[in-house]
């Protein structure tokens, strides 16, 4: 303790058999005052900036900046950033957006052109413009 690499209120366990029934009571001894977090509550940019997103992908695509596929994956991302089909502004739930998240990935993943450029990246360590 003198030397600091110890607080005073530190338990310390001497035996190796004393270890985690000491951790179990620690732990036990938090859940009794554990309050589940209230749902974090995110505002949303809407469906105005997937319009905006729309039209920067439009002069992308059409300057060669982008291929169709990167286009297809950004109105994935916009869906996910605008909340859905929701008003800018709109409070949605963290859980809403972690679901609107999933249901992309796992629709991404499905899809042929995804797989293709998870094999080209693993095995070359650069993106693929597909």
């Amino acid at each position: 303790m003198e030397l600091g690499y110890i607080r005073k209120n530190e338990n310390i366990s001497l035996g190796r058999d004393q270890q985690l029934w000491d951790a179990k009571q620690a732990v036990l001894g938090l859940a009794k005052f554990y309050k589940k977090p209230r749902p974090v509550m995110i505002p949303v940019m809407g469906e105005n900036f997937r319009g905006i997103a729309d039209a920067v992908l439009y002069n992308m695509r059409h300057g060669n900046f982008a291929s169709d596929y990167d286009c297809h994956v950004s109105r994935k991302v916009a869906h996910i950033l605008s909340g859905g089909d929701c008003a800018e502004g709109t409070l949605v739930a963290e859980e809403e957006i972690l679901a609107l998240e999933r249901e992309a990935f796992l629709s991404l993943c499905g899809e042929k052109k995804t797989q293709d450029r998870i094999m080209y990246m693993l095995n070359t360590g650069k993106p693929l413009r597909n």
